[in-house]
């Protein structure tokens, strides 16, 4: 069997749909399926195929459109060879590697991994949903992460009985504590519950929420944010003006093996994104296989409440509402025992439901019912 997946981004680019096809194409290789992936190259990265994996091929981009990267390169190369693979796998939302499908004249079994609706961007929804519904009609089977999100997508009703649910998997066993960060946060942050998050710093993810929350935490507690982003210098106003630099502290952009440290020392991880837009949370995985109590919120329609079972990994708190945040986070810290139990099970649920391999077997499976299929 061979298999193609079509992303307009890859490794070593940071962001979910990213990590999903990476995740995929490493294990679908490790289970002897012939699996490739075409996808456009950044600065960094060689055009052609990849020297460091040559199932991977990378091609150039003229500009980047409404966040779209532009490339013709990639709509020949998938013309080029598109009769060598028995199935294409398209990863969306993404208007490129639609529009390379729609051109191709492709005619063999095609999966659709739905990571997330349109939810903000209205100008590249309307634009782009004649494309998308080709698409969803095209497809011989749709992948999404939970039924909660399947259910909830307006998009994907009158597609529902081609619905899969696949959970996505990570591995995080790159994420390896640095020594040196270890002992960093040891020293400046002795005596005190650090609540930790990470993510890029955009308009969905809500770190104004998990800011205004520290307000309402005692003096023992501090919050810390990873990651970079367009409203890093709103937050650090924030901040100031709420005067938190004591216990709001925002890291920029960091390093596995820095975060493998964070989520070592935390003890807890927040999520505050309040839409859709955070349809499944990738970042809690990491979080729960450190063995880290949840507090993330119950946003509807959303996988996230799926992923942090409310009670049992954490707390999923009410939606705008940062004073709830704030007590969900001191109630998984107020009685010892219950926060063990969070700890455990945090970890279980991550060791049972959300591993790569249990999530490219389950992908495997669907490719074989296809197989089957007149």
């Amino acid at each position: 069997m061979r298999v193609l997946q079509l992303g307009r981004y890859f490794h070593p680019r940071k962001g979910g749909i990213e990590r999903a096809i990476k995740e995929i194409h490493e294990n679908l290789l490790l289970k002897g399926v012939d699996s490739h992936v075409l996808t456009t190259s950044e600065p960094t990265t060689p055009r052609g195929f990849d020297p460091a994996d040559p199932t991977v091929f990378r091609s150039s981009r003229l500009f980047t459109l409404l966040s779209t990267p532009i490339s013709l390169s990639l709509v020949n190369q998938f013309r080029r060879y598109k009769f060598q693979f028995d199935i294409v796998h398209l990863h969306l939302p993404d208007p490129l590697v639609t529009l390379a499908l729609f051109l191709s004249g492709y005619k063999g079994k095609v999966v659709l991994h739905w990571h997330s609706d349109i939810v903000r961007q209205k100008i590249s929804k309307i634009l782009f949903n004649p494309l998308q519904k080709w698409a969803l009609r095209r497809a011989d089977q749709i992948i999404v992460a939970t039924e909660v999100y399947a259910n909830s997508s307006v998009d994907l009703q009158p597609y529902l009985e081609k619905v899969s649910i696949v959970p996505f998997g990570l591995d995080c066993r790159h994420l390896v504590p640095q020594e040196k960060t270890l002992q960093e946060i040891d020293a400046k942050f002795a005596g005190k519950k650090i609540v930790f998050s990470m993510g890029r710093l955009v308009y969905y993810k809500n770190y104004n929420i998990l800011i205004e929350a520290a307000k309402f935490l005692p003096d023992h507690y501090v919050v810390v944010i990873a990651g970079g982003g367009p409203l890093f210098d709103e937050l650090k106003q924030q901040i100031e003006t709420l005067n938190l630099q004591q216990k709001v502290f925002l890291l920029g952009k960091i390093s596995d093996g820095d975060a493998a440290a964070w989520y070592r020392s935390a003890s807890c991880f927040c999520l505050t994104s309040q839409v859709r837009s955070e349809a499944f949370g990738l970042v809690l995985l990491e979080a729960m296989s450190f063995g880290k109590p949840i507090v993330a919120v119950n946003i509807p329609g959303s996988g996230v409440p799926w992923v942090n079972a409310h009670g049992i990994t954490g707390i999923n708190a009410s939606p705008n509402n940062a004073r709830d945040v704030a007590d969900s986070i001191i109630q998984i810290h107020n009685d010892a025992n219950k926060y063990k139990s969070y700890c455990a099970a945090s970890q279980q649920r991550y060791q049972e439901q959300f591993k790569p391999e249990k999530m490219a077997t389950m992908i495997l499976e669907l490719y074989a019912r296809l197989g089957t299929q007149k």
